[in-house]
């Protein structure tokens, strides 16, 4: 579960153009959904890296602080980081219906 948000986040990060995510604004993601409660924004970080997902020092429009890189996330992960599929753009290509009276009378 934590993994799967924490890829979710970065990705939708990823997606706003930004570079990753904090580690605070992933546990304030998680204490609204009401889970992780008893964590502290000091402690995270090591559940983090207890589940086995890299942290570092980022900057996130200017801020510089603990979190987690979408390049350091893909390389764990060995896959791009996913977006949650609500965001992801349906690119499925519709193809005309061929009308069932196509053809018929030309006999």
């Amino acid at each position: 579960m934590l993994t799967e948000y924490v890829e979710q986040a970065v990705a939708i990060a990823k997606h706003e153009g930004k570079g990753g995510v904090h580690a605070v604004e992933l546990l304030h993601g998680l204490h609204k959904k009401g889970d992780f409660l008893g964590l502290t924004s000091a402690a995270f970080p090591v559940k983090l890296r207890d589940a086995g997902i890299r942290t570092k020092v980022i900057s996130v429009g200017g801020n510089k602080q603990i979190g987690v890189q979408y390049a350091e996330l893909e390389k764990v992960l060995k896959h791009m980081p996913r977006l949650p599929a609500h965001l992801v753009p349906d690119l499925t290509e519709t193809a005309p219906l061929a009308s069932p009276l196509a053809g018929a009378g030309s006999e």
